[in-house]
């Protein structure tokens, strides 16, 4: 009975020791696993569901990032996807930046390399917005006035301050603060100034959003403000022969922001090497234009001569002036000696009218 179940028994025990050789071998040619984890940095209030990382075609959102752990064999290969951009349920947004412990990582997209010990491979992020608020001051009395307009929506005096504004850091929008208001009392305000105005100067004007979390404050005055104005001037043509006819043509333009401003008087004059000398005073037209014909005195010395216009400033108007010689407003005048070859024929005239007069006298005799 033993001996016939003998070679079965010996089957069956080398049928184990094979397995369990083959099992050693195997273990011996794996590859040992180690503990991958991945983390973010810079997110905050993000909606369940949103896609943060896709590891190997999966996704995962802000929480399943955290609670994942992977392991995975040593310098085996993993695709890992970062999601570029993501808004909180707050409205901030964020932006990739980088890795840190990618190990192959580099952009937003990438072929991870596992290593050979325990690593957490964090996704940093940094915030692409930035809250952008808007007050106003030196306002009151007013009803439901249109303070700002903001990329082409009006804001009154009760919603200016409570308005928050969500916005990319760098990113420009158009704002234009109504240039006086009057309260149901009668009362008016004048735009004064902006604070943290990043741009803005005037009424009107581009914002460029900051780096940082802002308040953008419009100021209003009680007096209107002084505009700015400015002025031009050419003189043609720029020699004067005083051989001719010495006629000179003065004009220009006063302007404020842009716009011409008729009505005002302009001095001119001309700078004699010590002193300016008064030409004459004009008006301008309804363009903000002026042109006066010089008729250049003969009794100017032969050389060259600055021309200034100048507006005195008035009402609420700043005062401004004008030279030749200075950008954008021509070259000096310049005045000349009479052409000599008119010299010559006016001696020749003169020596003819002589010679013919003591002829005369000759034939009398």
């Amino acid at each position: 009975m033993f001996r016939k179940t003998k070679p079965l028994t010996m089957f069956l025990v080398s049928m184990v020791a094979i397995a369990f050789l083959a099992s050693a071998i195997s273990q011996v040619q794996a590859k040992p696993k180690v503990r991958v984890k991945f983390a973010t940095s810079g997110l905050s209030n993000l909606s369940n569901g949103i896609t943060v990382l896709t590891i190997d075609g999966v996704s995962y959102d802000y929480w399943g990032v955290q609670q994942t752990n992977f392991n995975w064999e040593i310098d085996s290969t993993h695709t890992v996807l970062a999601t570029t951009s993501l808004t909180g349920w707050d409205g901030v947004g964020y932006q990739f930046s980088s890795w840190t412990n990618g190990n192959g990582l580099v952009g937003a997209s990438g072929t991870f390399t596992v290593p050979s010990s325990d690593l957490t491979v964090t996704a940093n992020y940094v915030q692409s917005t930035v809250h952008v608020r808007f007050a106003h001051s030196g306002l009151s009395n007013l009803n439901n006035n249109v303070v700002l307009t903001i990329d082409g929506v009006g804001y009154t005096y009760w919603t200016v301050p409570q308005t928050d504004f969500q916005w990319a850091k760098g990113s420009t929008h158009t704002v234009t603060a109504a240039n006086s208001l009057t309260g149901w009392d009668g009362v008016t305000h004048w735009f004064s100034s902006w604070t943290n105005g990043n741009g803005l100067t005037g009424p009107s004007g581009t914002f460029t959003v900051p780096n940082t979390d802002a308040t953008v404050t419009v100021n209003y005055a009680l007096q209107q403000p002084m505009a700015e104005t400015s002025l031009t001037i050419t003189c043609t043509p720029t020699t004067v022969d005083k051989g001719g006819e010495e006629i000179a043509m003065i004009s220009g333009y006063l302007t404020s922001e842009g716009s011409g401003i008729g009505g005002k008087t302009i001095s001119l004059a001309y700078f004699d090497g010590s002193n300016w000398q008064s030409i004459a005073s004009v008006t301008t037209a309804s363009d903000g234009s002026y042109s006066y014909d010089w008729d250049v005195p003969e009794t100017i010395l032969n050389g060259q001569y600055p021309v200034k216009a100048e507006f005195a400033g008035e009402g609420c108007y700043l005062g401004s002036t004008a030279i030749t010689g200075s950008t954008g407003n021509g070259t000096h005048l310049m005045v000349v000696p009479e052409n000599e070859l008119g010299s010559v024929v006016a001696l020749l005239a003169v020596l003819a009218a002589v010679l013919l007069f003591f002829k005369l006298r000759v034939k009398r005799r």
